[in-house]
Formats: C-alpha cells, sequence, structure tokens
C-alpha cells in the first residue's frame, strides 16, 4: 500500500493511535481507529469493513514513519484510489500439500536450508501446511475404505511426506498437520483462525501485547472461506506466498470495494449451497472481477457461520477475491462451538466493537449488488463450470434417448469438499434422505461409485451421534478419507463394468458432487460433464443412478413393494433438520488437531533433493535461479506456443489428475523405470519439474485441433522455438488462468521458454503467478482478439516494449504471417505496481529475491 509520509505538519505517530483495551485474560494494546476524531479528523465509521482492516494494516507497518494526516483523510472519506494497489502483510500463510510443497522446495534454494550444518531457517511469517490434496479415492463403499485409502496415501507419498518432516525440521516458524486430518480451509476454520491475533509485548514498542486483526494469503483459492469468520483473507499463487513468507508485502489491489447486499430468506427445501450458486450465476455476470466483496443486510443475519462459510468459499467461482462478513453474533457463536477460550472471545467481542469491525454500516462502497435469498431455489449447475445454474429439474444435459437407455448415467456421486462438509446442515439434510430411502429399501445402483470425504473428523462425529451415519453408509457413502479428493481429480478408478453396461446405448456417464468446480475431466479422467449441488441431491442422484431433468416428477426409484419412491417422499422439512442441528453437541464441532499423526515410516530424511534418482519426487527447482528475463528492448519474431480460446483455465495450463502412460509426462516417467500402475497423479510430482512441464498445455482446452500447430506437439514446438533462439508466446481469450491457484501452470509455460501472454483478460491470482515467473501479461485492446486477428498459430510476433516501462504501459504487438504484416496492434502491459515491474526485469520474484540476498551478503 503507498502510505504517503509528511513532514510533522501533516504527520501522525503510531503512539498516537495506541490504546490500551481491557480483555478478560488482561489488557493489550491496539491502534485505535477511532483516535482518528480526536486528531480532528473524520470518523472511520462508515468505511467498510474491509478497508478499515487493511488502514490499521497501514498504519502499523509504517511505524518507523509518521503517516501523511492528509492520506488518511482521503481514505476516511472513502477515496479508496488513495489505497490503491497496495501490498498486502498477512499474519498468517496457509498452505495445502498440493502448492505448498512446491512453496518449500523453492524457499530451501532462495534460503540455503540444505546448507550442510546451517541453523534453521525463519520464516518471517508463522506457516501452517495442511495435508489434503494427497488423499486417492481407490477404496470405497465398505468400512474398511478409510484406513485403506490412508495407508495408500501414505504409501505413494512416502517421499514427499518425508520431505514435509524434513522442512518441519529445517525452517522456524512451519507447522505441518499430516494427513487424515480434514481439508485445510475447514481446518482453518475449526481451529486455526483466530479473528483477532496478539502479538508478544517484546515484538512491539510497548509494554503491552498488541492486538491486531487476523489476516492471511492461502496457495489455494478457496482460502476466503474464513472470509465467514470475519478474517480478510484470500488466495495467491505460490510465488506470492513465498514473498509473503519472506517478511515482504503481496501485490494487491483496492480499487473495488463492492457492497453485496442479501434480502429476504432462503425458501423452503434450499440450502445456502443453493445460494452460493445463484451467486455464482449472478456476480459472474455482474462482473466482480477482483472485486472485495463485503455482505451487508437482514439476509446476511439470518445465515448461520455454516452457511456465511459455505457462500465466501466459493468467492473464486463468482470472480471476486472475498466475500466478507464482518464479526456478529454469529462469529462468537462458532468461536464457543469450537472450543476457543472465554478470554479470546471476550478479546475479539471487544476489540472489534472498539474499532467498528463488527458491523458493516452505511460504507462508502464502488456498488451495491442485491440478492433476494428468495431466489435461491434448489438447483443445480453444469456440466462444465460452476455459473451454469439451472433450477432443480430444468438443468441441461442429455436427453434421454428412446429405447437407448438415460441420457446420463451417474458414475460418480461424492460428497466431497469444504465447501458443504464444512455445513452441518447440508450434512443433516443428506443423512436424512439416507435413512428415509433406507426405510423404504432404496439402495443405489451397483455402477455408483459413493465416495465420502468429509472435512474434518468432526463431520461423521457428529453424524454418528444424530444416528444419521449408519444410513448413509448402507447406501455406499462409507468415510473414504479426510481430505480433498474426487473434488480436484483424486477419485480413482470408476466400475470396469460401466463401458460394458453402456455399450449400445447414447448413454453419457457424469459426476455428481458437492463440490465448488466441475471443468472438463476435473473431477474425473474419463468423465468430461460434471453437476454441482448440495450434498442432500447428490445422494438423491446417487439413488437415481441417473442425471434426471425431470427429478421433480419422476421417481427416484422403487421400493420394497415396488412402489414409486419421488424426491418429495425423501426431502425433510427445513424445522426437521435445523432441530438435529441444535443437538449436535459443541465439542464434536471442533476435534483437537493431529487426531491422526505421521505414522513411523514417514521419517525425515537427511536432505531435501533427490536429484541423484531418476524419477525422483524432488529436483532441485531452477526457478530462484537467476533465469534469462524478457530484456526492456525489442522482443523479435516470437512465435506463437498455442492459440488459445475464453476460460482457460489452469487445469488445462497443469493438469492436476492422474497421468496417463502414453502422455509426455508417462512415456518420460515409464523411461526412469516406473510401472505404468505406478505413475500417479500431476499433483504428486510438483516437486520434479521434468515431469511437470511434460504436463504443461495438455488440458482439454488445449488439445482442440490446431491449439499447437500442425506439429501438435507443445513440448516439440517449444524446444523448437529455442533451438531457432526465439522466445514463445501464447495468446487467449478472456479469463485466461481461472480456477485454482496452481503456480505450475505459470512454471510450466516458463520452463517451455513463453516470454509473454497475450489475451483478452486474466484471472486474478493467475496474473500474479506469471509475474512471479517473469512472464509478462498483456492485453489485447478492445475490439481486438483472436479471432479478430485470424490466428492460426504459425505467426511471428515483434514486441516493441518502450524504454523506462511503468505499469498500465502499452507494449507495440507486430504480428506477422509468411513475412507479412497482418496486424499491428497497442497492448496493455496488465502490471500492478513497481514491485512487479522489478520481478519481471529480473526474470521472476524469486530471481529477484536471490539476487537481493547475495547483494546484501556479497555486496555484488
Amino acid at each position: 500500500m503507498t502510505v504517503p509520509t509528511a513532514p510533522a505538519s501533516d504527520a501522525v505517530p503510531l503512539e498516537a493511535l495506541l490504546i490500551t483495551l481491557p480483555t478478560a485474560d488482561g489488557d493489550v494494546s491496539m491502534v485505535s481507529l477511532r483516535r482518528f476524531e480526536e486528531l480532528g479528523l473524520r470518523s472511520p465509521e462508515r468505511l467498510p469493513v474491509t478497508v478499515k482492516i487493511l488502514l490499521e494494516m497501514a498504519l502499523r507497518r509504517h511505524r518507523d514513519r509518521a503517516v501523511s494526516l492528509s492520506w488518511i483523510e482521503r481514505v476516511l472519506l472513502g477515496d479508496t484510489d488513495a489505497l490503491g494497489s497496495f501490498e498486502f502483510y498477512p499474519e498468517r500463510i496457509l498452505l495445502q500439500d498440493l502448492t505448498g510443497l512446491p512453496v518449500l522446495a523453492d524457499l530451501v534454494t532462495v534460503l540455503d536450508a540444505d546448507r550442510p550444518g546451517g541453523d534453521r531457517a525463519r520464516f518471517e511469517v508463522p506457516v501452517d501446511l495442511v495435508v489434503d490434496h494427497s488423499l486417492e479415492v481407490g477404496s470405497t463403499g465398505h468400512p474398511s475404505a478409510l484406513q485403506e485409502n490412508l495407508a495408500i496415501e501414505h504409501a505413494r507419498n512416502e517421499e514427499r511426506f518425508a520431505f514435509l518432516r524434513w522442512a518441519v525440521d529445517a525452517f522456524e516458524g512451519l507447522e505441518v498437520i499430516p494427513p487424515g486430518n480434514g481439508i485445510v480451509h475447514q481446518l482453518n476454520m475449526e481451529r486455526l483462525a483466530s479473528v483477532v491475533t496478539v502479538h508478544p509485548a517484546a515484538s512491539q514498542r510497548s509494554t503491552r501485547p498488541l492486538a491486531v486483526p487476523d489476516t492471511l494469503v492461502g496457495t489455494d483459492s478457496h482460502t476466503p472461506m474464513v472470509n465467514a469468520l470475519g478474517v480478510l483473507g484470500w488466495g495467491v499463487g505460490g510465488i506470492a506466498a513465498e514473498l509473503a513468507i519472506l517478511g515482504l508485502g503481496v501485490s494487491s489491489d483496492c480499487r473495488a470495494v463492492v457492497e453485496l447486499r442479501l434480502e429476504g430468506s432462503l425458501p423452503e427445501g434450499s440450502c445456502a449451497f443453493d445460494l452460493a450458486l445463484l451467486l455464482a450465476d449472478r456476480l459472474r455476470r455482474e462482473g466482480v472481477h477482483g472485486a472485495l466483496l463485503e455482505v451487508t443486510g437482514s439476509g446476511a443475519a439470518q445465515l448461520t457461520l455454516a452457511d456465511r462459510a459455505t457462500v465466501a468459499n466459493m468467492a473464486p467461482e463468482y470472480g471476486a477475491t472475498t466475500v466478507f462478513f464482518p464479526v456478529d453474533g454469529a462469529t462468537l457463536a462458532y468461536l464457543r462451538q469450537t472450543g476457543r477460550s472465554h478470554g479470546h472471545i471476550d478479546m475479539v467481542d471487544r476489540y472489534t466493537r472498539e474499532q467498528g469491525m463488527d458491523a458493516a454500516a452505511e460504507g462508502v462502497f464502488a456498488r451495491t449488488i442485491v440478492v433476494d435469498l428468495g431466489d435461491a431455489g434448489r438447483s443445480v449447475a453444469g456440466p462444465t463450470r460452476p455459473q451454469q445454474r439451472c433450477p432443480l429439474g430444468s438443468s441441461p444435459g442429455v436427453e434421454d434417448v428412446p429405447g437407448r437407455g438415460p441420457g446420463e448415467v451417474v458414475a460418480l456421486a461424492a460428497l466431497t469438499s469444504c465447501t458443504t462438509t464444512s455445513n452441518p446442515r447440508l450434512m443433516v439434510a443428506a443423512g436424512l434422505i439416507a435413512r428415509q430411502a433406507v426405510a423404504l429399501g432404496l439402495r443405489c445402483p451397483d455402477w455408483v461409485k459413493t465416495p465420502f470425504t468429509p472435512g474434518s473428523r468432526s463431520v461423521p462425529a457428529y453424524l454418528d451421534h444424530l444416528g444419521l451415519l449408519a444410513p448413509l453408509e448402507e447406501l455406499g457413502f462409507h468415510v473414504a478419507g479426510f481430505g480433498c479428493g474426487p473434488c480436484h481429480g483424486n477419485a480413482g478408478e470408476l466400475d470396469p463394468g460401466l463401458v460394458d453396461r453402456l455399450a449400445g446405448s447414447e448413454a453419457v456417464p457424469v459426476a455428481v458432487l458437492s463440490g465448488n468446480r466441475n471443468f472438463p475431466l476435473r473431477v474425473h479422467r474419463e468423465l468430461g460433464s460434471a453437476y454441482l449441488m448440495s450434498p442432500a441431491l447428490v445422494v438423491c442422484h446417487a439413488l437415481a443412478g441417473r442425471r434426471n431433468p425431470d427429478v421433480m416428477t419422476e421417481p427416484l426409484g422403487f421400493g420394497r413393494g415396488g412402489e414409486p419412491v419421488y424426491l418429495r417422499d425423501l426431502w425433510p422439512a427445513d424445522n426437521v433438520i435445523d432441530d438435529l442441528v441444535d443437538r449436535i453437541p459443541p465439542y464434536l464441532l471442533g476435534p483437537d488437531l493431529g487426531a491422526v499423526s505421521w505414522p513411523s515410516t514417514a521419517h525425515a530424511k537427511n536432505g531435501p533433493w533427490s536429484d541423484d534418482q531418476p524419477g525422483g519426487r524432488f529436483l532441485r527447482p531452477p526457478f530462484a535461479a537467476c533465469l534469462a528475463a524478457w530484456p526492456p528492448g525489442p522482443l523479435r519474431r516470437a512465435r506463437l506456443l498455442a492459440v488459445l480460446g475464453d476460460e482457460v483455465t489452469t487445469d488445462d495450463i497443469s493438469p492436476v489428475g492422474r497421468i496417463a502412460p502414453d502422455s509426455p509426462a508417462g512415456t518420460y516417467l515409464q523411461s526412469c523405470g516406473l510401472a505404468k500402475d505406478d505413475l500417479g497423479t500431476f499433483g504428486a510430482w510438483r516437486g520434479n519439474h521434468e515431469v511437470m512441464v511434460r504436463g504443461a498445455f495438455t488440458g482439454p482446452a488445449c488439445s482442440v485441433a490446431g491449439a499447437m500447430g500442425p506439429d501438435g506437439s507443445v513440448m516439440a514446438r517449444a524446444k523448437s522455438h529455442r533451438d531457432a533462439g526465439v522466445a514463445s508466446v501464447v495468446v487467449a481469450g478472456h479469463s485466461y488462468g481461472m480456477g485454482s491457484s496452481r503456480d505450475w501452470a505459470a512454471k510450466g509455460p516458463r520452463l517451455l521458454g513463453v516470454a509473454a501472454i497475450l489475451a483478452v483478460g486474466f484471472e486474478r491470482i493467475h496474473r500474479s503467478n506469471l509475474i512471479g515467473l517473469g512472464i509478462t501479461p498483456l492485453r489485447f485492446p478492445a475490439g481486438t482478439d483472436v479471432r479478430t486477428l485470424s490466428l492460426d498459430g504459425s505467426e511471428e510476433l515483434d514486441l516493441e516494449v518502450p524504454e523506462g516501462a511503468e505499469p498500465g504501459r502499452q507494449v507495440r504487438v507486430i504480428v506477422r504471417r509468411r513475412g507479412a504484416v497482418v496486424a499491428d496492434v497497442l497492448a496493455e502491459r496488465d502490471v500492478m505496481d513497481g514491485a512487479e515491474e522489478e520481478f519481471l526485469a529480473a526474470g521472476g520474484a524469486l530471481s529477484h529475491v536471490a539476487r537481493h540476498r547475495r547483494r546484501q551478503a556479497f555486496g555484488e
């Protein structure tokens, strides 16, 4: 954040804003925003709570310099341009293993943590890493599925887990939660988040501890789930997280703080997930790209904390950075339910009320979007995007073919993801439907795979307490693991006889899941279509064995006496659901972390790298080295590596699912001596750049005819460009890089020699990732795109950068086809601030940090 300093006549020191706050556990200090009025400035009351948090952070981070009163006044007037592009300094960092392991591998190199005999490297900001993305759901539908999958998880990830245990010893400030405990976001809500953090007095110029808002960034794009708890934080790429861990700021933007006003109430039979799907549809069309959404309204007050978490979780699907709910009584109740101490809850209550962060008054917002909760009827979203919402009973899909069987056969019905399994009301509804279905004699067809992967160990605990776990198990929904499984592609194998069953029909196998993303082939490599829905509807579709557009009127199955059973026969009344939720004892909602610990086999090894092992999981990463940067002068005769369309996801650019034996990555691993059955997933190989680069641009959206040019091989095409001594460029449509915060979607292109990506628009996290790897994001001028230029992949591009390039400056792009100029346009450099300019000039953020550390150590 650009915080101007000023002479004494126009300045206020931090000490002038410090006050003492009495709490049940003793006095603490705090930076009081209310003191502005005593200094003759405006009251901060009408500021959005998110801006209050950022203002407090800015004042505290600049405690060694007096801050300009005129700048504060502009912020208090609601001038969010005064905040502008800013550096966000989070109080903590949250990682999961899929994205976190590459972060740690990079930091080993940057901090020389593998130096023999060296002291432990110190993280400037505390880091929690939850191992939750290594689960592969190979075993389902029986009581031993949980233990079998956990054993498989440890066996297949022995080298990765050993690296983590080594990292705990190598880094001061790193805590790792072993696999089998739950999904990172739900554990963040239940245990890790504090809402208000207290710094020891020794670390501040004060005789008392200093209370500050709990803030964070996470390397999973669904980090905003914790916004429901009044904690400001969002997802970032791995490189941005590495900079934050080193004590550097995360480049951010606060030019759009949007009020999301919720009114009305949810209709009978609908739930918070239906509301989340409504928001994904509505907000994508409203255009809230990169906005900080702050929730207000009478409708918000009616939502439970768990409902708010369900809504906030899907901020990336809305296109937003945050979906922030200020602290209120529901927040404090949740803290009590999940075992926070009385003293801590008292401090949270007192601090947020004193700062005016306990509720969003009539704030000054860039704009207001009003959503009526009454519009959130039961719905599904699919077949390939979360925003493809349709009311239940009218969803699109393959229609039935008379005499040829059902149009869409449910091959996978998954109760999964932090979005829904974090919400007791959603899980109780699913359990009640299962209980009624069992009572009527219904069972799921044997071709439906039914994995149940809750977000934490609290879920089966309270379901069992209410008598609802057993009926779910009778339908095949035995707990298969505590982690993120089918929701990110680790669903395991499907029924092997399904293909034979579908022979001779036009039926198409699909997935239904209570997750938050359904990009093509993401949920399963054999399923091109997937539908998002509440856990209750997942159970209903599993019983039917098909995704029926007429589910509201046609029977789901037939009972013991052959009588038809309809959706209305199974669906519980809202008051019945609410009554059972109220019976859940608080002690079941917040189990201790570490309930599952590392087995003795997951021992720490002597060093982090496996460079001497063909096909090793951890090769020394090249990204902290001084890679060649795009020079400030013109880039001549660059060639197109790929010509892509709209909404290319990070799943397309860097797949996460299982590695096919005949793929470039599969062929490489087999050449290293691995068997076809041992190739695993791309997610498990994120420490091996030789594997990961071979997966770049191999997703569905990158495999269309002609996308890679005549030879069809991205690896071969990139090599031909390097051999010719020219850089590669990728061109694409709007929303390039939507989806997960996947740093390998930038690392892979970087290793392939991509210098720039020219697109209509970029998703926020991916844009940051590209800059962190030294790849320049360029935006087409209005009215120009891939289609208007009729690019076919054979073109050469000259990119001319003006000297002294600044954020937002234009780049002249000259496109030649067979030597003739076919286009000459001005593209805009999508660069936010001076820090990002420095990263690009250095060839990437880690190269920049490595050079800075060398200058400090050796005076270079």
